[in-house]
């Protein structure tokens, strides 16, 4: 992952993807901006990072 791909983003709570926009690489977390809102996720396993916005869960799989 690099900044600015796009990814794509799942909400486990509907089962919706979304293409995302990296926008920061920090450590073990990252920001994405999905529709003009900002989601924070971390690394929880390798290749999986997953955050919360709003009661829903959103998770990033990384090749």
């Amino acid at each position: 992952m690099r900044l600015d791909d796009t990814v794509t983003v799942e909400c486990t709570d509907t089962d919706q993807k979304m293409d995302a926009q990296i926008i920061r690489l920090q450590g073990e977390r990252v920001d994405v901006m999905v529709s003009g809102i900002i989601l924070s996720l971390r690394r929880t396993k390798p290749g999986i990072y997953v955050g919360n916005r709003s009661g829903m869960e959103f998770v990033l799989r990384s090749k």
